[in-house]
């Protein structure tokens, strides 16, 4: 779930206790540094879930190469055998100010 606020936001993954496959690409995820994250966190959006929605200000102010890039990974029909597909440049003004990983124990 992605939820934003007028300050902020959230980017939040949930899995079941015990889904070895799910908390493997956590894992893989938080292994990530926080700077290189910001850049694949819009894209891992826009390539896995459906029902992307964002600003027309920000899309319009995205160079005709980032949005055709964006295009063609929200357009994956089989995102789990993609590798490679994530650029370097950041699609987004984010920050990562904290990472919680939180375990139903």
């Amino acid at each position: 779930a992605i939820d934003i606020t007028s300050n902020g936001g959230a980017v939040v993954f949930c899995w079941l206790d015990g889904a070895t496959k799910a908390n493997q690409f956590i894992e893989s995820l938080l292994a990530i540094p926080a700077e290189r994250l910001t850049a694949i966190l819009p894209q891992l959006i826009f390539l896995y879930l459906g029902n992307t929605y964002f600003s027309e200000e920000w899309w319009q102010g995205l160079p005709t190469d980032h949005q055709a890039h964006i295009r063609k990974l929200a357009n994956n029909e089989n995102p789990y055998y993609s590798d490679g597909v994530f650029i370097e440049e950041s699609l987004t003004p984010w920050k990562i100010l904290k990472i919680h990983k939180y375990a139903n124990s």
